[in-house]
């Protein structure tokens, strides 16, 4: 499976797939948004293929990251272990 992350070169952090409440900055972080398929991607960079004033609105500084995620197995556990402690002592109250 590939997964997909968007990393302005110049600050060298990456999208977060949005922008600030007033729609007037992107956001951005250390880790930022993972898209986990080319196609949600590419509706995503779409959005910005023609700026406000009709010229390319993608920024030479974006560059798109591809990972190839590999499933390992690395353990086994019941299905017991993997729920919420407070939630399992809840139903078991009732």
């Amino acid at each position: 499976m590939k997964i997909y992350r968007i990393r302005d070169t110049a600050t060298g952090l990456f999208s977060k797939g949005g922008m600030d409440a007033n729609q007037s900055k992107w956001q951005w972080g250390k880790t930022g948004k993972v898209w986990k398929g080319l196609g949600p991607l590419r509706l995503h960079l779409n959005q910005f293929l023609v700026g406000g004033d009709g010229k390319p609105g993608i920024p030479s500084t974006w560059e798109v990251i591809e990972y190839e995620l590999v499933e390992t197995e690395t353990s086994v556990k019941p299905v017991h272990e993997m729920l919420d402690p407070k939630k399992l002592i809840g139903i078991l109250k009732t």
